[in-house]
């Protein structure tokens, strides 16, 4: 297969990649291959030029747009309209007509850690060394979403807590409270959690280590290469 990627990173392309298929990636700093392809892939950021798939190029490909977690990107209704598939880890957009669920992905990295831990009420524009090399993660903000950046810090064995999610059910078939992650219902309860998770190495080690497995396991770019290709081949109902 010819797959076009526009991506942040390059760990799917390189999952694609290591299955033997042939990748060509586009973003603000790249250029892009003029070939025949079986199939785009991109991720929404505001930056891609949709125009690009008026090429020829593009003219017998599937085209898999994966929505942003936060909010739509100004001026992406041509490129919802022309996806084969609207790929989303947000719980609100999932029950947009035509959209499936698609987790996102991390590569595993052994880091040591620096920092105690790494607080944020937005996790758009995080410095991924930042968070990973911290103990523990805080994302202080109410989440509708399973954003990267959980999978990133767990891939890193970085301990992560966030606000209780109003999709509590649903956000724990991912990643289940108390077992891979720690949801918290206010500051003083999260101050609570932290410090007891700093004074337990034991517990802070289980949930780590459950975490770090569940991502390698299940959500690694190879894991989520195989699901992209499962969607393009019809496998997924």
């Amino acid at each position: 297969m010819n797959i076009f990627f526009y991506s942040k990173t390059d760990e799917l392309e390189n999952a694609f990649k290591g299955y033997g298929h042939k990748t060509y990636s586009y973003n603000k700093n790249k250029d892009w291959v003029a070939t025949e392809y079986d199939l785009a892939y991109v991720e929404e950021d505001g930056y891609f030029d949709g125009g690009i798939l008026s090429s020829p190029s593009f003219e017998k490909s599937k085209f898999f747009y994966k929505l942003d977690d936060i909010e739509p990107k100004r001026g992406n209704e041509s490129l919802i309209e022309k996806a084969d598939i609207l790929f989303t880890s947000n719980f609100e957009k999932n029950r947009i007509k035509g959209s499936k669920w698609l987790n996102w992905y991390a590569e595993p990295r052994e880091l040591k850690k620096e920092y105690d831990s790494f607080h944020t009420s937005c996790h758009a524009h995080e410095s991924k060394e930042d968070f990973q090399k911290s103990n523990f993660l805080v994302l202080d903000c109410n989440l509708d979403s399973v954003p990267k950046i959980i999978f990133e810090a767990m891939a890193a064995k970085t301990l992560v807590l966030c606000k209780k999610p109003k999709n509590e059910e649903d956000f724990n078939l991912i990643f289940e409270n108390n077992v891979h992650i720690l949801f918290f219902e206010d500051h003083k309860d999260c101050k609570q959690k932290i410090f007891i998770h700093k004074n337990s190495p034991e517990d802070f080690f289980d949930i780590t280590k459950r975490s770090f497995e569940k991502v390698v396991k299940f959500h690694s770019p190879k894991e989520r290469a195989k699901d992209i290709f499962k969607f393009y081949k019809g496998k997924v109902l």
